[in-house]
């Protein structure tokens, strides 16, 4: 299981979601809050997690990293 947190900066941006993508076979989460805990299949190995923040003005940016859990 692994807790992922994002910080948006400007921290005056407003933020209407936060995207995740933990890679194939487990579905996409669309969030609020910034944080979000996953759990991985067993041996799953380096999965890359995407993550897309939409702020309320309609701009977005997204981000990647690749774990090992």
């Amino acid at each position: 299981t692994v807790t992922f947190s994002a910080t948006v900066t400007p921290a005056t941006a407003t933020v209407a979601s936060y995207s995740w993508d933990f890679g194939p076979g487990i579905p996409p989460r669309l969030t609020t809050g910034n944080q979000v805990v996953q759990t991985f299949p067993t041996g799953s190995g380096t999965r890359t997690v995407t993550l897309t923040v939409t702020t309320t003005t309609g701009q977005s940016t997204q981000t990647q990293i690749a774990i090992t859990p």
